[in-house]
């Protein structure tokens, strides 16, 4: 999720109908330039070279969205035809990479493996949906930022919180339990989904994450620092 202003000024994107390394590619009204969705950057047009700014968001089901969100918009997608949605197939086949196929033969992951991303200082980092599901957390953390990574079995909820930094925090400075994220060090706790205080000490701030498919992310950004 990206916002959607440019030079400090609110434009409005759509699909441009194009691919570019067969992932969607934007087209703001205003300037008529393109962007490509993974990486927010402009790719042709008057704002070569500029780059949308990632917005913080949250990967969840639309009941946990209601239930934490009670006056939150929904933006509704169109319902299926008779011949279902068109990209349930695609979807569905884990060998078709891109609308016009490329050979399964990634390295690390295979090429349809879902990923979640972040994009620090010190680089890209992808988690494997795999790994968050079977550890339910994740800790990544370079010289300008903390982000905790938190994923809830019941909902499917992902998210990510930014950590108040400090130096030498670990992933096992912290605890996961009852829906709790506990920093053992001084025993902060705050809320998994909502990233709410438990303990008084201040409430969490939500981090840019974005999900993809790997061999999407890979090809965008090749040198990704993977955890798996």
């Amino acid at each position: 999720m990206y916002a959607a202003d440019v030079d400090s000024e609110r434009h409005t994107f759509q699909a441009s109908g194009s691919l570019w390394q067969d992932a969607l590619v934007m087209q703001d009204l205003e300037s008529k330039s393109l962007w490509s969705q993974v990486s927010g950057k402009c790719i042709m047009g008057d704002k070569l070279g500029q780059e949308l700014e990632l917005f913080p968001s949250m990967m969840t089901t639309y009941a946990e969205f209601k239930q934490l969100f009670p006056d939150g918009v929904l933006l509704a997608k169109p319902e299926k035809g008779e011949q279902g949605a068109p990209y349930e197939k695609y979807f569905s086949n884990p060998d078709k990479l891109g609308m016009f196929g490329r050979a399964n033969d990634f390295e690390r992951l295979k090429g349809k493996d879902i990923i979640y991303g972040l994009r620090l200082a010190k680089g890209e980092v992808a988690i494997s949906k795999a790994y968050l599901h079977d550890k339910g957390f994740a800790f990544v953390a370079d010289s300008k930022s903390s982000i905790a990574v938190t994923f809830d079995s019941k909902s499917g909820t992902v998210a990510a919180y930014l950590i108040p930094h400090s130096n030498n925090i670990q992933a096992a400075d912290f605890l996961i339990s009852d829906n709790r994220l506990t920093f053992s060090v001084n025993d902060k706790t705050w809320n998994m989904k909502t990233g709410k205080s438990a303990s008084g000490h201040g409430d969490l701030s939500l981090a840019p994450i974005l999900s993809s498919y790997w061999f999407a992310w890979v090809s965008f950004f090749p040198e990704t620092e993977l955890i798996k």
